[in-house]
């Protein structure tokens, strides 16, 4: 009679252990997913701003050498604002999904092979 509270005991704690351990990993993850879309984020305005400076030297110093209004100092405007968006955002998720991945895994690895017995 006893062995069995003790069993019953044992798989409450069991399946406490397992949801407790499911909500850690659960929130670890959608911390990193919410962190990669942050760090992307910073990324593409770190991206923006330097490409769109480099843009602004082209087109000034075209300026100072040609004195003329030439379309393609115009259009290094608009190159370094699509190089800003694909560097930033490419960067940004790049450097933080190597972590997500990894993450990602070892919580799937974590439900696939560890069981409480």
């Amino acid at each position: 009679m006893n062995d069995s509270k003790l069993g019953k005991i044992t798989d409450a704690i069991k399946s406490e252990a397992k949801r407790n351990i499911n909500k850690h990993w659960i929130q670890k993850v959608k911390g990193l997913e919410e962190s990669l879309l942050k760090i992307t984020w910073i990324f593409f305005i770190i991206g923006f701003f330097i490409f769109f400076n480099i843009s602004f030297i082209v087109l000034f110093i075209t300026k100072l050498l040609t004195n003329s209004e030439e379309p393609i100092t115009y259009y290094a405007l608009f190159v370094g604002f699509g190089i800003s968006l694909l560097v930033g955002c490419l960067v940004g998720f790049i450097w933080k999904s190597r972590e997500y991945i990894k993450m990602k895994a070892k919580f799937e690895s974590i439900f696939r092979v560890e069981e409480f017995e």
